[in-house]
């Protein structure tokens, strides 16, 4: 028995297009079908497989052929059907792993319930240690949404990013502003079905919109980039927590997509913070 869902509509190649999977009763996704008439898709589907051995999600009910039982999707779907959805908005053209995208998920459903903006500002930053494997890298971190703007965790690149922006906006240099390097989640209410698809498994109230901001060029974060960004969220997540003691750093561990990704961090408190404003990539999100 395959259950089926969808998503979309969303734009793929041009067109409008939906996405068609479906789940078994042992847990195991179809791959995706792209499809820009689902009444046809889930009418070749019934052919091929036969009515009785498809089940439908209620929002399929009015492209589904007669005879073919109607049910809300079994909770073990609802994960992997927001990694989809995650997928196919963000980065339909990139390649990542479903462990990364839920691993990214899970830790901005851990940001969000924290709530790190009702305790911080863009104007602290929090030093970040990213350690993989052997590599280790020293970034910089800022929460977003308590100056009238989207919330949501902005990574620099480099220590001292968070001074430099407010120089840079300070001098009325946007471009330079722009330049800073960075990756940034801010939380979106459009689509509305991804939205619904993130919320229903991981009661996230927006969809986390991801971006890399390279040399001022804006893109979609490659695996390592979106990890590292998950582990960031996780660590600032820890430090906004309420039971968390403000004098003690944040260590958190993530495997996902064959990398094991450690962020160790610590509250603005701790260092020499800058005084910054809102976030250029958090803006253009807007």
């Amino acid at each position: 028995m395959l259950h089926l869902f969808h998503l979309g509509p969303l734009r793929l190649l041009g067109r409008a297009s939906y996405v068609l999977a479906g789940v078994d009763e042992q847990g195991g996704f179809s791959e995706p079908l792209i499809a820009q008439d689902l009444r046809a898709a889930v009418a070749d589907l019934t052919k091929g497989l036969g009515p009785d051995n498809l089940r439908c999600e209620p929002g399929l009910a009015d492209v589904a052929a007669e005879g073919i039982e109607i049910a809300p999707l079994p909770p073990e779907a609802l994960v992997p059907r927001a990694v989809y959805a995650w997928a196919f908005v963000s980065a339909p053209e990139a390649v990542h792993g479903p462990g990364i995208i839920a691993a990214f998920l899970q830790a901005c459903a851990r940001f969000w319930e924290a709530g790190p903006w009702g305790h911080f500002t863009s104007r602290d930053a929090f030093q970040v240690e990213l350690r993989e494997g052997h590599r280790e890298r020293v970034r910089e971190a800022a929460v977003l949404g308590s100056d009238e703007e989207q919330c949501g965790l902005e990574l620099y690149d480099r220590p001292g990013s968070v001074a430099r922006l407010a120089a840079a906006l300070g001098g009325g240099r946007i471009s330079a502003a722009r330049k800073i390097d960075s990756t940034c989640v801010t939380f979106e209410l459009e689509p509305t079905w991804a939205v619904e698809a993130v919320q229903a498994a991981y009661g996230l109230p927006g969809f986390p919109n991801a971006v890399r901001l390279r040399r001022g060029r804006p893109r979609a974060p490659e695996r390592l980039e979106l990890l590292q960004l998950a582990a960031a969220l996780e660590a600032v997540a820890t430090l906004g927590g309420e039971e968390h003691p403000p004098d003690m750093d944040a260590n958190v561990a993530i495997r996902a997509g064959g990398y094991d990704m450690v962020a160790v961090s610590r509250a603005p408190d701790s260092m020499a913070g800058g005084i910054g404003s809102s976030s250029p990539t958090g803006q253009a999100a807007a």
